[in-house]
């Protein structure tokens, strides 16, 4: 009872093909990119408030007069002292309390500190600069919570044989935060926005972020099944810390907190000289400068995606020495060289750092400890990290003024040596399959720690349903090629 043309559109409407709807290997690799996004954003969230207090230094002056050396000390310090305190304080939190909660909490955090940053301003007695001071203090203790978090919840959460390729694509995360801040700072000024407008979008941008993390870990995290595991054993009386637990857990972790402080040491210090390196007349021409160096890391960040087919160990061993090489060349040539060269060689030298130590110092620690202390010894690793920032910042400038700039870099590249050669004595040449092993016969007694991570144990500690199959040594993933 149609009519003719009617008909015509519905035939038309009934013959056309149904939604195609995707299939299991797109609906795993959105999950994926999920996880990337919900584990990670918090990371690229620290970074972009690292980099973007420097990136908006002179609209902050050209707003409330030039910022001292003390002050402008006294913001840094108070990140720094914030970071340390949130990694130690929300590392215990999330091994005693669980990860979900605290993983919120620190994006939570984040978000309310970067948007009081944004909002600065004079109150009673205390001046911007000090109400921002105070504020990025708070903004610390987040970034520092997202450290331990960010590497036990990927770890937990990675299929098995896969923690490599997990934990390398969450530590990416950095890479998008460092690229974000000075590219949002040039949209502002390239747009012909106000200094006051563009250092509190700047700084404000950040809030965006972390909350665009709270709301998504808050709606589609889970508690760890791992970690519940772990609570479980312990509530049933097993003895989850014998009396040689420290003993066995000491030694990796002394490898850990020394590696990240030594490497921490030279990256913030020398990295603080970069604009001595990059020299710009004007504030965009700064900016591009920041970009550029930013920009130079990308490779070495792609690098990390193959750390399972070759080995932590033996990727930190070769960024140490990468990186020892590369500063020494630039210390040399320095002021007698091309621009050109210094740059392609600070350019390798970025490389070798975030492929190297800066991945594996952060990987590292989030995979080799047991689950029920992950979380409280990547934050004291990453605490002794920031401990090296601080020593960096703070002590290159006096040893500057003693042997020169060229000076600094060589004692640089002495350092990164001695943090080459903590690493052949204290990182563990572990693979995928020790992981497996270790996640098994840690989960009531941490004892065997240091004897699985360097390849000693008898094998006794697995049996049963919880043996170690082939599994995770996918590939080459069980060729750690850097057993030193």
């Amino acid at each position: 009872g149609r009519p003719a043309e009617a008909q015509a559109r519905f035939t038309v409407a009934v013959r056309c093909p149904p939604v195609a709807f995707p299939g299991p290997s797109c609906r795993r690799l959105s999950q994926g990119a999920m996880d990337v996004v919900r584990h990670g954003i918090g990371l690229a969230t620290d970074l972009y408030d690292l980099t973007i207090i420097n990136a908006v230094r002179p609209q902050l002056e050209a707003c409330y007069g030039p910022m001292s050396d003390s002050m402008n000390g006294a913001i840094t310090s108070a990140t720094s002292l914030g970071a340390m305190l949130g990694q130690l304080g929300f590392g215990v939190a999330a091994d005693r309390f669980g990860r979900r909660g605290t993983f919120v909490a620190t994006a939570a955090l984040l978000c309310v500190a970067a948007a009081g940053s944004a909002c600065s301003v004079s109150i009673g007695g205390l001046s911007a600069y000090q109400v921002l001071c105070l504020w990025r203090f708070l903004l610390g203790i987040g970034v520092g919570g997202e450290y331990p978090l960010s590497m036990a919840v990927t770890a937990e959460n990675a299929a098995r044989g896969h923690s490599a390729e997990k934990m390398a694509m969450t530590y990416m995360m950095f890479q998008v935060g460092q690229l974000l801040a000075p590219i949002w700072v040039l949209c502002l000024l390239y747009s012909g926005a106000a200094d006051q407008v563009v250092w509190r979008l700047g700084i404000g941008f950040g809030a965006v972020l972390a909350l665009i993390g709270t709301l998504l870990r808050a709606g589609t995290l889970k508690e760890s099944e791992a970690w519940l595991e772990s609570r479980k054993a312990a509530g049933a009386g097993s003895v989850l810390c014998s009396p040689g637990s420290f003993r066995a857990i000491g030694y990796p972790l002394l490898g850990t907190m020394s590696t990240y402080f030594v490497y921490d040491v030279v990256s913030w210090g020398v990295g603080s000289y970069t604009s001595s390196i990059f020299k710009a007349s004007s504030a965009t021409g700064t900016i591009w400068y920041m970009l550029l160096v930013n920009v130079m890391a990308t490779p070495g960040f792609a690098l990390t995606l193959c750390m399972g087919r070759f080995g932590r160990k033996t990727y930190q061993l070769l960024g140490f020495l990468g990186m020892a090489v590369c500063l020494f060349a630039v210390g040399l040539s320095f002021g007698s060289a091309p621009q050109a060269v210094l740059v392609i060689v600070f350019g390798l030298q970025k490389i070798f750092d975030s492929a190297g130590p800066g991945a594996t110092t952060f990987i590292i620690p989030g995979e080799i400890f047991p689950t029920s202390v992950r979380a409280t010894c990547h934050g004291a690793s990453a605490a002794a990290g920031k401990l090296g920032a601080f020593v960096g910042m703070y002590f290159f400038p006096t040893v500057e003024h003693a042997i020169g700039f060229r000076g600094v870099l060589v004692l640089g590249s002495a350092l990164l040596l001695l943090g080459f050669l903590l690493t052949l004595l204290l990182t563990p040449p572990y693979t995928e399959r020790t992981l497996n092993e270790l996640e098994a016969a840690t989960k009531h007694d941490l004892a065997k720690t240091t004897a699985i991570l360097w390849g000693r144990s008898s094998g006794e500690c697995v049996s049963g349903s919880e043996s170690v199959d082939d599994e995770g040594s996918e590939a080459s993933g069980d060729d750690d090629s850097s057993t030193a």
